[in-house]
């Protein structure tokens, strides 16, 4: 992973640390991709800003009774409710101006971005829309920072605040990724699969088959790994339903691929079937997410972390990131492809 201090990851740790100009800033009550990539399109502002970005609570609601902290507070990994925001993942590198490690608002205060309205401040546009990236879908991308290090702005964001990752984050994903993949660890031929099903049909997206998905898998490893034989070919499945999972696993059956998935970043199981070609029509509605982290707060966020964790150890990607079907967390698997996993090829559905 980069080290801090050089190229572009480096200038970005040094623009955080110097807490002379400080901007604050909350995320909105939405799923941790979107979270993150609220972050990441805040911290380009503060960039060119001049500012540090100073990150206030992530509070997600998942259920009417009940709220998830993506923050991972309350976890072993995260047993200090004071800690800054971000710092309990990414460590308190992640959050150098917070008044916990020593600074209050030192210096100007500069107000955040507000992605309610089409507005444009300085080099940084944003127009609402409901796709993609929430109310950052149109964002005209961040001029003094995209492809530094032959990045786009949010692969160059991420490859900052995940070079810093928790060592206990870290060793937790090491333990289950050997209870998903067996103590011989990841397999040689893997391929990961993001698939975007769910509560996504609720919001009248038009989802995709999962023969789509079946078939970019079968494009990929037969360009890229022509002759590994199909028992030797391992598919890592993330998606936030079980009924994708059961799916998946009913349309390889003959195929002779061995299949995975971390059954505890799984919280829904939709009854929601697209046809062939997509489709906007919801069988039987999708449940709201039944989320077990908000029985126990925080571990929301850890199981998303540990399943994002699995499934960049990968060289092959299919992600959910194209136009109206595209997905916050599928765009997100794509961006840390970029950053961090080299000679990698994805196709995006």
């Amino acid at each position: 992973m980069p080290q801090a201090g050089t190229g572009a990851v480096g200038e970005i740790e040094r623009r955080m640390s110097n807490c002379s100009r400080v901007m604050s800033f909350s995320p909105g009550p939405h799923g941790y991709g979107s979270v993150l990539h609220q972050w990441a399109a805040q911290l380009c502002y503060a960039l060119q800003q001049n500012a540090s970005l100073q990150t206030g609570g992530f509070r997600v609601r998942a259920s009417p009774d009940s709220f998830d902290t993506w923050n991972g507070f309350g976890t072993p990994i995260c047993s200090d409710p004071t800690a800054p925001p971000l710092a309990c993942f990414y460590t308190e590198r992640s959050s150098p101006c917070s008044p916990r490690i020593g600074h209050a608002q030192a210096g100007t205060v500069v107000p955040s971005l507000k992605p309610s309205a089409p507005t444009s401040r300085g080099e940084i546009t944003l127009k609402s829309g409901d796709g993609t990236l929430r109310q950052y879908k149109d964002w005209a991308g961040c001029a003094d920072w995209s492809h530094r290090d032959g990045l786009p702005f949010f692969a160059l964001a991420f490859r900052w605040l995940f070079s810093s990752l928790s060592p206990r984050l870290v060793n937790y994903a090491r333990q289950k990724a050997t209870d998903v993949f067996g103590p011989t660890g990841v397999p040689a031929h893997l391929v990961t699969v993001h698939v975007r099903w769910g509560d996504k049909a609720r919001d009248g997206i038009t989802l995709q088959p999962i023969s789509r998905y079946v078939d970019a898998v079968a494009e990929l490893t037969s360009t890229h790994l022509p002759n590994v034989p199909p028992q030797d070919i391992s598919v890592y499945i993330t998606t936030e339903d079980m009924a994708a999972v059961r799916a998946f696993r009913h349309e390889v059956r003959n195929r002779g691929w061995k299949v995975y998935v971390y059954e505890p970043a799984v919280i829904q199981d939709s009854k929601v079937s697209p046809g062939p070609n997509g489709s906007r029509e919801i069988h039987a509605l999708s449940p709201k997410a039944t989320v077990d982290a908000a029985k126990e707060p925080g571990w929301g966020g850890v199981h998303s972390l540990v399943t994002l964790m699995m499934a960049l150890e990968a060289k092959l990607f299919v992600v959910t990131g194209v136009g109206l079907s595209s997905s916050n967390w599928g765009r997100l698997i794509d961006e840390l492809r970029m950053a961090f996993v080299e000679d990698s090829f994805v196709i995006r559905i």
